[in-house]
């Protein structure tokens, strides 16, 4: 990701542009993992500024971002300031080790898989899920 890091990089020009998910999509989604499931945590890998996890907002009690790039983070932090139920930190998708084990109920990432080593990436996000 390395056009995010270029010094001439806005991150709020990038939001600006980005859009927005959907509520039908977030609706559709948590359909998916059932009313039975537990909504305690979310990950939300390569998060950028947030757009997913902010999607998200209110439907989980707590939501964590990574992004490899540090104006990404910053970005997200700033948008989601009225959430204290969510953070985000600097990481790789490939490198979840700040996490524990099962520490989360669902992940999702936004239009940034394909940034990813995939092997990799999903060996780490398959560590962090918890089973119902």
């Amino acid at each position: 990701m390395s056009v995010f890091r270029r010094p001439t990089f806005s991150s709020v020009k990038y939001v600006d542009a980005r859009p927005h998910y959907p509520t039908s999509l977030v609706d559709r989604i948590l359909k998916y993992h059932g009313s039975n499931n537990p909504r305690q945590s979310l990950i939300d890998i390569g998060c950028g500024p947030g757009n997913a996890a902010l999607a998200f907002a209110g439907k989980f009690n707590k939501i964590v971002g990574v992004d490899p790039s540090e104006k990404m983070i910053e970005q997200a932090s700033e948008l989601s300031s009225k959430y204290p139920s969510m953070s985000f930190q600097v990481s790789l998708a490939e490198d979840l080790r700040a996490f524990p084990d099962a520490a989360f109920d669902m992940a999702v990432a936004g239009q940034s898989a394909h940034w990813f080593n995939n092997t990799a990436a999903l060996s780490e996000i398959a560590c962090g899920w918890r089973s119902a």
